[in-house]
């Protein structure tokens, strides 16, 4: 069959194109060569459709919605990444390889209505493995949302079930302050504030907890290789009901923290210092009333 034959059946619309376009084909004997169309990049699954290719419209606009799917969830920064890398996959797919292939597709299409190939398979070979290397792209970049998600939630879990087991060391440094009315100088002399003495404990979370200078609590994160000896610090400022504490991170990735913690420690930073308490008017009068016993009065005269 002549490419004008083929073009007859494409339709009025861009007959000196296509005409040119099948003819390369025809030439080659039906196998594909290289051309580009501006409609099927601009606009594939329109351009598929209004060809009355639909399989080909319908993969097409699947992968574009699997492709839009990561961008319609909640996602944390690593997510977003996984998300930008499926898309960058589609996008490879939609500006090279459906440009490329559109017209050789649509030529086998024509011949297949024409009733000149009647093995109806070779129509979709070309754009279906390239369809499939994309949905497997795609694929293969939703699974990893899927279990980065996972992943992220979990060493999420992981860093707040630590810093809530330091608390330990905070409640040492607010009860020595409260007693001795003073900042602790070293970490002993904290604890020794608790009955007993509260020495550190076991965590999986944890590589070392340790409390610094000016009552400041230092906890350095182990378990996960990414954070493993990275850390955050929770300092303490004087407050109305006592000590109140603000957490600021060291060197932890941010997306792994909670918001309140992913503020960098200040460059200088000032040192706690603990106000006198002014004793109590009740008080200042107490050592007065309870003053030296009067004196026996002496006896009579005889």
């Amino acid at each position: 069959m002549t490419s004008t034959g083929l073009t007859s059946a494409a339709g009025t619309r861009n007959t000196s194109y296509y005409t040119r376009i099948f003819n390369d084909f025809e030439n080659a004997g039906g196998a594909w060569r290289p051309s580009w169309n501006w409609a099927a990049l601009l606009c594939s699954t329109g351009w598929f459709f209004y060809r009355r290719m639909f399989v080909c419209g319908a993969v097409n606009l699947v992968l574009l919605l699997l492709v839009a799917l990561p961008f319609t969830l909640h996602r944390t920064p690593g997510e977003t990444e996984v998300a930008q890398g499926v898309l960058l996959a589609y996008v490879l797919f939609a500006c090279a390889a459906v440009p490329l292939l559109a017209n050789w597709v649509y030529y086998r299409h024509l011949r297949q209505r024409l009733g000149h190939d009647r093995d109806t398979a070779p129509t979709l070979w070309s754009f279906g493995a390239a369809a499939a290397a994309s949905a497997a792209a795609v694929a293969a970049a939703l699974y990893a949302l899927v279990i980065g998600s996972a992943t992220d939630y979990a060493v999420r879990v992981h860093v707040v079930d630590a810093m809530l087991a330091v608390a330990p060391y905070q409640t040492a440094v607010e009860r020595f302050v409260k007693d001795q009315e003073k900042v602790p100088a070293t970490q002993t002399e904290a604890f020794g504030a608790l009955p007993g003495g509260m020495r550190e404990r076991a965590h999986p979370g944890i590589k070392l907890a340790q409390i610094l200078p000016g009552g400041v609590v230092r906890l350095s994160f182990g378990g996960y290789r990414h954070i493993n000896g990275r850390s955050v610090e929770f300092v303490p400022s004087e407050s109305e009901k006592g000590l109140a504490w603000r957490c600021y991170n060291i060197d932890m990735p941010e997306r792994e923290l909670p918001v309140q913690c992913r503020t960098k420690r200040p460059a200088e930073r000032k040192p706690l210092e603990i106000r006198k308490k002014a004793p109590s008017a009740a008080a200042a009068e107490q050592p007065a009333a309870a003053g030296p016993a009067a004196e026996p009065a002496a006896a009579p005269a005889k």
